[in-house]
Parts: C-alpha cells; structure tokens; sequence
C-alpha cells in the first residue's frame, strides 16, 4: 500500500504541472512488444502471483515476467488466456474453454468443464479475488459464480442480476459483500472507509442505506463504452477507459495518460508500478520518481535551466514557474543558467537576460555570441569565442579577463579564487593552459560550495581540488558520454549522459558511492540530455533538459528504489537445495566407505586363506614327518631325512633389518623388535619395544612392503606383528606384544579387527 500511496503522490505532482499553461506532464513508462517476448501485441490479462511473477495474457498464449525478461508458454497456440488463478501454489492460465496449469516451464491442459457445456466469462470478473470467475454458457447466459479448485471448479451462487450485467460492467467484491452494477454504473471499488460507484455520469460514494452521494462529474471525453471501467488502487484510484487513464484521490479526478488503443486491464504491482495491458502491447510505468514534461509548442525544448526554475528556450520563451513571461522569436537561449542572489542570468542571442521577481530584463551588453555563463563570487563570468568577460551586476563593469582561450565551453571558481575555464583544446587556470598527459575536450563543469570543481571529457570524470586535476576512474562511464554534470548541495552527483543518466552519492572526499545508472530500460526515458546546466530547487528535485522533454527526479528516491529488488529469482529445483546435496555427500561417504570396506574385507580374506593354507601345509608335513619317523626307526637315510625336515619346520622366518624416512634422516630396526604400526594422516607411527617413531610413509604403502605372514593388517590404521602378540585380553579389546627379552606393549583395538586377530591365531 506504501508503494501505491507513494505511486499516486507522483500523479498529484503530474496534475499540479499540468495546471500551468505552458508545461504537460507525461510519465515515465517503457512499451513491451512482440521484441519483447510477448507472443502477440493484443494483451487481455494483467495478474501477479503470490511470489511477485508478473503474468501476462494476450490471444496466443501467455507470458511470465520475473523482473528481467519474459518466459512465453503456449507460443504460437491459438489460445486467448483471459485470466489467472493461483490454487495451492499452483498458477492457472484460464483461457475460455481450457486451464493451463503450470509446472515452472511445462504446462498441463484442463477443460474447464468437461462435458463441454460451460465457458468463462472474460469480461465482469475482473475484479474477483483469485480464483473467483464467472461460467456462462454458449449464449452468454446461466451464469454461475464460481471457484477454481485443485480438482475442479465449485459453483458459489446463481442469482437473475448476473444475466442482466452488459459486457461493460465489472463485479466487485470487499471482501464482504459481492456488489453487481446495474443501470449507468460500471464499476465499484472501495477506497479506504468509502464505497465509490464509477458510472457514465461521474463518481459516487455509496453509503449504508443505499444513499448515494454525487462526488464530481465524469470528463468530457471520458470514453467508458463497450469495456466499462477499470479501476484499481486501495486510498487512492488509477481509473481506465478505453484510451486513457485517470488519477482519483477520493475528490478530484485527474488524466495522467493518453492515447492508448484500447485498454483491456490495469495492475499496480507489488512495486508501485503501473502495467496496462493494451492491443498495441503492454506499458509499464516506473515507479521511480521521474517525471517527463514537455512543452505545448511541439517544436520548442527548454535548453537553459536554473534553480529558481526559470527556463529558457529554443524559441526564445522565458518559463517562469511553468508560465510563459516571454516570448521572443528572435531570440533563442544558450543552455546554460546562473543564479546570483535572488537574480537568473541566461546567456541569449547576443545579450545576457536577467529573471527577478518573475521579471524579464536584458543586461544590454556589448553584442556577442556568448557561448555560456558562470560565476566567480558575485561576478558574472561570460564566455563568447572572442573573449571571456566579467560582469558586475552591481558597478555593471565589464572586465576582459582571457582573450587567448579558444572555443570556451564552460568555467567555475575554486576555494582560492582561481578561475578554472573548460574548452576544446584543454584545462586553463586563471588564463595559463594547464598540461595533462591525455587530451582533454572540456565541455561541462560544476564545482561545489567547498570550491571542489568536477569536468568532464568524452566519457571520462576528473577533480579539480587543492590546484591539482585527478582522473576519477569511474568504470561505470566507459562508452558513455557526458553531456553535463551537476554536484548537489545534498550530498548527490548526476551525471547525464547521451544515453541515459548516473545517479549517486559522494562524501568529503570525493569518493563515489552507490551509483546506478538508469535509462529507457528502468525509467529514465529523455532522449539525449543537452549540455546544460541542470536545476535544482530547495526541496532536492533536479530538473535535466533533453532535446525533446524535460524530467524532474529526486536522487535520493532514485537510490532508495533498487532495480534488482522487483527481479523474482526463479524458485531452486530440487537438486540445488543444500539438503539434497547434504544427503548426496552422505550416500556418496557411504558408498566409498561400504567399498572400502569391502575391499579390507577381500584382502584379509585373501591373507586368512593363505595363512591357512600355510597350516594345512604345515600340517601336512608334520603329518609326513610322523610317517619317516615310523619308517626310520632301522633305516639311517630315512632318519637323516626326517631330521632335515624337522630343522625346516622348526626354524623362524629370517628375522629382517628394516629402515624408514624419519623427519630428520633414517631409522633403522629389526622386524622382530616392532609391536605394530599405528596411522596418523598420510605418516605413521611405528612402535617397537623401546621406542616411537613417526616415519614418512603411509599405511597402505607400508603394509605392501612387509612380510604378509609376519605383518597382517587389523585394521584401516593398524598393522600388528603377529609373532610377538602374548595376550589378548577380550572384555578391554586390547592386544599384548611381547618381545624375546620380555619387554610389553599394548595397544586397543576395534572389535571387528580383535576378532580377525583372534581367529588367526
């Protein structure tokens, strides 16, 4: 509601401008056509969703506009979609016959009714709550009120009135009660406590009792016709006919826009902002506080502006307040403007004009083409192509200051007092040119209360301060160029430039702050600002000159009202929320895990087979040497034999000298001496019966270069010496290693690596 208060606060400024003889108002508004993305100009529906998309129906199909651009869908299709519903989170394209409900992209066709026999009513159910429309048949007649609902539609109430509704009458709900025009009425729409009755006769309020009370006229070309009245807005009315639109504040009724061919609905969005959709596209008004106005005379533009708002222009008009105080066709101003005092001094054709009190005057100087004007303390300073001159407007002395400037453009005075003068061939101070590395093509220059001048060349932006010129490296200017400057005493710079305007803040440094760049895409829609000086009046409104228009803005509604605020981020798919990449990663860590798993598993199956394959063999041989002690007992071959046999089983493996990469050299130990090897990280701890050591090597590289019947891999971080194990103690999972001298180590263990340690041996 604060969006719209403010919305229809710009159409009481409009209506005030539109007061004065010389100066109409316009608004600021952008045209979407079929280079757009509409799928066809003949627009029928305006509606917003719960989430802010704006959508769009015309007579093939529909389009949803999510802040940027548009998403068609049923393009090409013959399908005139003449509402909108939104059922369970779900939106609903309601053509005549058919639904379309949408899954993001894809849609899904519905019948309206499936036996065929109802139609929807497109033109009295504009102003229904969502999901509220009205079903007819064939011949416009039997008609129902009804609700669309996830598994069809609910019929709510018949009653006799809503046959005798014409095309042009709109049903109204409050929220309370239902109201049915009749007779010459059209529309009804509540704003704030009071009830209006919009009619070919004018505006009524109806009160409790049926009491109606005649609140003004309707217009004299107020063109209602076949389509009735649209009207929207909650204290304050944006009212539409046919070709044009209205401002209603609860008395007055005021035109703020014309010349539409046919409009089939109006929208206030969530943003202030105005859409009409219309048969020669869709219009959307930007609710960013630009105001365009021009001048009656179609081939006359303002060129000099002050900020007395006194203008000057082509045709030589002199506009004080938005009225004309004079008019020569003789004359014509230059676009520059100075204030001194309480006095507007304007560059004309060959003479300087002076604007007091809403009076006109000429200063009566010596004949010259005075290129523009600017002030030094309470000297006015002029600038032709044969000098630059400065005027007394109290002794009414003229001095010639410089006479070896060519083609000055501009000029302003620092904190010191020098005068710093802008031309075609560079930067001068006080009449000496100042050297800079680039070539400067000066043409505009404002400087600030402080004495801080800013200039601009080509697309470039440069300080003046404490006598020294810095290029202010201003990225957002590449490829634009400036046409003129404007530092405001609150705290704002603009900058117009060809295309388009730069609005944003600066501080006591000259730093640029939050600045956004606005053009015919976001409301600023002025055709090439001219290279003027802008106007600024007490309350902080600018006032910029363009070849064909005027546009007032305030900088600080400007930067308070966000362009990337009205775009709607489409809503994440399932796979780009964070719990479902969560859960990924976690069946991914399983997975990996479970493998790894399964992969220890095999290999330690591989180890336990192999071990006890070495039993059985061992076992075999103990078996073979019983039987060559039986046949030994006479014979002295066999009993030599049986003693080789019994000398191989009985002695240990070789007992290996091992050495490892330690921080700081190598470390060298007997395989017998080691307990077990304990992982940390991508090292290991190697424990031994009389020390710990880190070596440099990894579990899984270690475990590849030992002895696998000596050295068996417990676990993913354990590898153990089987040989030395003494004791394994089953409540605790602990596991002893004792050497040759008697000396202990423990270490814990998991229970799946104390069982398969405990089945080995």
């Amino acid at each position: 509601m604060t969006n719209r208060k403010t919305f229809i606060s710009l159409f009481s400024l409009f209506v005030c401008l539109m007061m004065h003889g010389q100066i109409k108002s316009e608004l600021a508004f952008r045209r979407y056509t079929t280079q757009d993305g509409l799928p066809q100009l003949q627009a029928e529906r305006l509606w917003q969703d719960s989430r802010g998309y704006i959508y769009i129906g015309t007579l093939s199909g529909f389009v949803r506009y999510d802040g940027k651009q548009f998403t068609p869908f049923l393009k090409g299709r013959r399908e005139n979609i003449v509402g909108f519903a939104e059922v369970d989170g779900q939106v609903r394209a309601l053509g005549f016959r058919r639904q379309w409900l949408i899954d993001w992209e894809e849609v899904e066709m519905q019948p309206i009714d499936p036996k065929g026999k109802w139609l929807l009513n497109n033109f009295n159910t504009l102003d229904l709550p969502n999901g509220w429309v009205m079903l007819e048949d064939e011949q416009e007649r039997n008609r129902r009120l009804c609700r669309v609902t996830s598994i069809g539609i609910d019929s709510l109430m018949t009653h006799p009135a809503l046959d005798k509704m014409t095309q042009d009458k709109k049903l109204y709900f409050d929220g309370k009660r239902l109201y049915v025009p009749t007779g010459k009425t059209y529309s009804y729409h509540r704003l704030g406590p009071h009830l209006y009755a919009f009619g070919a006769d004018g505006i009524f309020i109806v009160e409790d009792g049926g009491c109606v009370k005649h609140v003004c006229n309707a217009p004299t070309d107020w063109q209602n016709g076949y389509f009735g009245l649209i009207v929207r807005g909650d204290e304050n009315a944006v009212i539409a006919d046919e070709h044009s639109l209205y401002a209603f504040n609860g008395t007055d009724l005021n035109k703020i826009a014309t010349g539409f061919n046919l409009i089939k609905d109006v929208l206030i969005d969530r943003w202030g902002r105005l859409w009409v959709a219309t048969y020669q596209g869709v219009y959307c008004f930007f609710n960013r506080s630009f105001t365009n106005h021009r001048l009656t005379d179609a081939n006359d533009i303002v060129r000099a502006i002050s900020n007395q708002l006194v203008m000057g222009t082509l045709n030589g008009k002199v506009i004080v307040d938005g009225k004309v105080i004079s008019d020569d066709p003789e004359q014509f101003y230059a676009p520059s403007a100075v204030v001194i005092g309480n006095t507007t001094y304007m560059a004309g054709n060959g003479d300087v004009t002076v604007v007091t009190n809403g009076t006109q005057s000429w200063l009566h100087l010596p004949n010259d083409r005075y290129q523009f004007i600017a002030k030094k303390g309470n000297q006015l300073i002029l600038g032709s192509r044969k000098c630059i001159a400065a005027y007394d407007p109290v002794t009414t002395r003229i001095d010639t200051l410089f006479t070896d400037i060519t083609h000055p453009w501009c000029a302003a005075q620092d904190k010191e007092g020098h005068l710093w003068v802008g031309s075609s061939f560079g930067l001068y101070r006080d009449g000496k040119k100042v050297e800079y590395p680039q070539k400067l093509v000066i043409t505009t220059m404002d400087s600030d209360d402080a004495g801080n001048i800013l200039f601009a060349s080509a697309d470039s932006l440069f300080l003046i301060r404490n006598n020294e010129v810095r290029n202010m490296e201003t990225p957002l200017l590449n490829g634009h160029e400036i046409r003129s400057i404007h530092i405001s005493p609150k705290g704002f710079l603009i900058i117009a430039v060809l295309d388009g305007l730069l609005v944003g803040r600066i501080d006591a440094d000259y730093q640029l702050t939050d600045f956004r760049f606005f053009n015919h895409l976001n409301g600023f829609t002025a055709l090439e600002p001219l290279k003027a000086t802008m106007g600024e009046t007490a309350d902080g409104t600018i006032w910029l000159a363009g070849v064909e228009e005027m546009v007032s803005f305030k900088p600080a509604t400007l930067l308070s009202y966000r362009e990337e605020d009205t775009y709607i981020a489409p809503p994440l798919r399932r796979w780009q929320h964070w719990w479902v990449w969560f859960i990924g990663l976690c069946l991914l860590s399983l997975m990996i895990w479970a493998v790894s798993r399964w992969y220890e598993k095999r290999r330690n199956r591989k180890k336990l087979i192999r071990l006890e394959q070495d039993k059985l063999n061992k076992q075999r041989k103990i078996e073979a040497i019983r039987k060559k002690a039986i046949e030994a007992e006479n014979d002295v071959k066999h009993r030599q034999s049986l003693a080789h046999d019994i000398v191989e089983m009985t002695q240990k493996p070789e007992n290996e000298r091992l050495s490892y990469r330690i921080v700081n050299g190598t470390f060298v130990c007997e395989s017998s001496d080691i307990a077990y090897f304990k992982a940390e990280g991508n090292y290991t701890q190697l424990v031994t019966f009389h020390r710990s050591t880190l070596i440099l090597v990894s579990i899984g590289s270690l475990e590849k270069s030992l002895n696998p019947h000596v050295f068996i891999r417990a676990d993913r971080s354990t590898i153990v010496n089987i040989q030395n194990i003494s004791q394994l103690n089953k409540k605790q999972h602990t596991c002893t290693f004792q050497s040759a001298e008697g000396i202990e180590v423990e270490t814990n263990l998991l229970t799946p690596a104390f069982k398969r340690i405990e089945g080995l041996l």
